[in-house]
């Protein structure tokens, strides 16, 4: 603890902890009138602490007030209850070097003690796989950066990759109707069809094949153990290589990390927000009418694609505590992504309605306040 300890000063980050607290001094008083008075509660996960009752009474009573940060420190799985607070993943971290996840756990501390929404949107935009933009009196998007190629061209090979992957994913659901399985094939079904989909389109935005192979791999990792037959968990795990393999010939060559238009990772999301009543208001916002005079039917798509993304876990019923921190977990994701698409589509938006190069303003400052109003709630999940 006193290496990160130390970590955490050196960047500024004004901290306590129980070590100082004297012999014979009412530790327990001390420990609950700090957990009042902080402005954020960072609780470090370890094999030890996960088994810890009164750090995991500690770490509660900061989650109920909204002040909860924490970070996992080796392999051990979270508490109960604490899957829908993010956490920066310091598995492999030295404890003294800046690496992307401490320097998100840094970030995150800041926004909790010293709240600033324009630093969040800008976060959040450097974090979206897409870029938006207005073009010819339409907001659009594309993968990031736009108007970049890909590092590799060969459209041949690129072409025998989407092939031996539809194939894969015939042969993948031909075995679902040959054997019982203790998970639900329906759903794992609709999301190869999905991914099938986007193959057969040909399509050359990378962000869709993600997007889509992002819903199975949540699927894989959220499955129970044993679940998934070692069959199928090579097979799946040979798509995902095929995926990857086709990333050099579609997606965007990428700025070193670090750089102007690189992506970055999301803020921490550790605070709370009314998930039903932002997924309506999204919902109502991607349906207005207005909308069409003012983007480009991906823009919509995309944010129809988001919107059910967030709505599948809401729409769930958890039969046992581990169900319930998954459905947490997928629903905060749910809303990153929202949090992601309003900050990089409002930035566009709003930069358009400057240079007047959108070509219905009207229309463009309705749907603005309605995307913005969405973006004020979702902000208060990192913070």
């Amino acid at each position: 603890m006193s290496d990160i300890t130390r970590y955490l000063r050196a960047h500024k980050i004004n901290i306590w902890w129980d070590n100082g607290i004297l012999p014979g001094d009412p530790w327990r008083e001390q420990i609950q009138a700090n957990l009042e008075n902080c402005q954020a509660v960072l609780t470090l996960w370890t094999e030890q602490s996960v088994g810890s009752k009164s750090v995991i009474e500690e770490a509660a009573a900061g989650k109920r007030q909204g002040k909860l940060l924490h970070a996992k420190l080796d392999s051990a799985p979270l508490p109960y209850g604490f899957g829908e607070v993010q956490y920066a993943d310091l598995t492999n971290w030295d404890r003294q070097s800046d690496g992307p996840e401490s320097l998100r756990l840094i970030e995150a501390l800041r926004q909790k003690l010293d709240p600033d929404d324009a630093n969040v949107r800008q976060h959040l935009d450097a974090a979206s796989p897409v870029e938006f933009t207005a073009r010819n009196g339409k907001v659009t998007l594309g993968d990031k950066p736009l108007n970049t190629p890909p590092p590799a061209q060969n459209p041949k090979d690129l072409d025998n990759l989407r092939t031996a992957s539809v194939e894969l994913i015939d042969n993948i659901q031909e075995e679902f109707s040959t054997r019982n399985h203790n998970f639900d094939v329906d759903a794992l079904d609709l999301r190869l069809s999905q991914y099938a989909n986007v193959l057969r389109q040909k399509t050359d935005n990378w962000y869709k094949y993600e997007n889509a192979v992002r819903r199975i791999k949540s699927m894989k990792d959220e499955a129970a153990a044993g679940a998934w037959s070692n069959r199928l968990i090579s097979d799946i795990t040979a798509l995902f290589e095929r995926h990857e393999e086709m990333r050099k010939y579609l997606q965007p060559e990428q700025p070193p990390a670090g750089t102007p238009g690189a992506i970055g990772p999301a803020p921490l999301a550790a605070g709370k927000a009314d998930a039903p009543a932002i997924a309506q208001q999204w919902q109502e916002a991607i349906s207005d009418p207005k909308l069409s005079d003012i983007v480009d039917p991906g823009v919509t798509d995309y944010f129809k694609d988001l919107n059910a993304d967030l709505k599948e876990p809401l729409s769930e019923t958890p039969l046992s505590y581990e169900q319930d921190d998954r459905k947490n977990r997928k629903i905060m994701r749910g809303l990153v992504n929202l949090a992601k698409a309003a900050a990089g589509f409002t930035t566009a938006a709003t930069a358009g309605l400057t240079a007047t190069v959108i070509g219905d303003p009207i229309a463009a400052q309705h749907i603005l306040a309605q995307f913005n109003a969405i973006l004020d709630k979702l902000l208060k999940i990192f913070y």
